[in-house]
């Protein structure tokens, strides 16, 4: 199944689209899929997304299920280097005697002064939220550093944005657990600027059945200059960003709102 995503993210920027721009991840922070970038929404503008996936999650100690996520989310550019987000998920449970869950979300996200094209970009951020299930109420809570360097392809106008970070989630009670681990991400962004990223994190033993791994394309809907866009792609990593056991398709629309300050 990744081998079909990456096959047809090939042939979506083989195709072209218009130029890729910054776009929340599934917790609402810019970035990829499940991990952030150093980008931060541009100021003055309003990025909302809603996507959708169904794959299988642990409900209790003892039961799986297959489930839906909703995850929506919000991501605004206050001044030059200041992002806030918020997201909500609603998750919903095909198991008879379980009810639906909630994840709530909302972060900050500081772009580091000094960030140019041609330099490496380096942010900071954190959320803090929380899993509403059955049984329990579990707060999460994340921080990261993150730097992004953009390069050129040589003869093409198309470019390539390498990301390297830091991440750091606690899960509270009853869970009580956290992790500190490495994670990388590259996006290709095609002549006319179509883009295929993939992500990577390293698996904590102790949040994780696998280590993070995601890949997405993304696709401007309505021409040059659209504010509607769509992605699709496959992840483990929509509850939380910590890594499950299976990999599944997701889809999703974003919208902007408003438009970039010079």
């Amino acid at each position: 199944m990744r081998g079909f995503a990456v096959l047809v993210a090939a042939v979506v920027l083989a195709l072209g689209a218009v130029a890729a721009g910054a776009y929340p991840t599934l917790g609402g922070a810019t970035g990829l899929v499940a991990l952030p970038t150093a980008e931060v929404a541009p100021a003055g503008t309003v990025d909302l997304a809603v996507d959708y996936q169904k794959t299988v999650a642990r409900v209790s100690d003892i039961y799986e299920a297959d489930v839906k996520f909703w995850p929506a989310r919000i991501a605004a550019g206050i001044g030059q280097n200041l992002e806030l987000w918020a997201g909500y998920s609603k998750i919903e449970v095909d198991e008879s005697g379980f009810d639906d869950q909630k994840l709530w979300n909302g972060g900050v996200k500081l772009a580091l002064p000094g960030e140019s094209a041609d330099k490496v970009a380096l942010a900071i951020g954190g959320s803090l939220g929380k899993l509403e299930t059955d049984e329990d109420d579990i707060d999460l809570t994340s921080a990261f550093l993150v730097a992004t360097q953009r390069f050129a392809m040589e003869g093409s106008k198309g470019y390539t944005k390498a990301s390297l970070g830091l991440m750091w989630i606690q899960a509270g009670d009853p869970i009580d657990e956290s992790l500190l681990k490495p994670f990388a991400g590259v996006e290709f962004v095609g002549e006319s600027g179509a883009s295929l990223g993939l992500e990577y994190r390293v698996k904590d033993d102790d949040l994780d059945a696998k280590a993070v791994f995601s890949a997405v394309v993304r696709y401007p809907l309505a021409g040059a200059g659209s504010p509607l866009w769509m992605e699709a792609g496959m992840t483990n990593a929509a509850l939380g960003g910590l890594g499950g056991d299976d990999s599944d398709i997701f889809v999703g629309l974003g919208y902007r709102f408003g438009l970039p300050k010079k």
